[in-house]
């Protein structure tokens, strides 16, 4: 299987069930979702990223802790947490959803593309990826990217964060 799951992401939704209202799935069959989504997406593994996962304010780099481990039980789990920042950030910069709908549509995406993987189940994966959720939120941000995304942390008024992604660095 391909580490990139975003073309995926239009079929994937179109063919399966996702636990989503219709008006929730009107935001991923809108065809300005479906066009933006799959758009080429870079990496970078080389910073430290509150809560594991961010975008840039662009788009165009999704960025994951630099603590992370990578894959559990053999398996990436990068391709997975890509898919759920790309639809966040589309979500909430092309289709004006505030970051706590964003998140629980990105979410239920998140889950069918592993569904659909069949590497682990939600659980295992959730299991896996929470140490390192917990972690980044302890530690200080030495080195987070200069471009990443704030607007998930104003929505949910984490002006600790905010703080330390705004400090000037050396």
């Amino acid at each position: 299987m391909s580490d990139n799951l975003l073309p995926r992401i239009p079929a994937a939704i179109e063919s399966n069930h996702l636990d989503l209202t219709p008006e929730q799935m009107k935001y991923l069959r809108d065809p300005r979702f479906l066009s933006e989504v799959v758009k080429p997406t870079t990496t970078d593994r080389t910073h430290d990223v509150p809560y594991v996962g961010g975008v840039s304010t662009r788009g165009e780099t999704v960025y994951v802790d630099k603590h992370l481990r990578p894959t559990y039980q053999g398996h990436s789990i990068i391709p997975y947490l890509m898919v759920h920042e790309r639809v966040e950030w589309v979500l909430m910069h092309v289709l004006g959803l505030k970051y706590q709908s964003a998140h629980k549509i990105a979410t239920e995406v998140e889950k069918l593309m592993l569904d659909l993987g069949g590497v682990m189940t939600w659980s295992t994966y959730q299991t896996h990826y929470r140490k390192y959720i917990k972690g980044a939120n302890k530690e200080k941000l030495l080195n987070p990217p200069r471009d990443l995304d704030l607007v998930p942390y104003k929505d949910e008024h984490d002006y600790k964060h905010i703080k330390q992604l705004r400090r000037p660095r050396t």
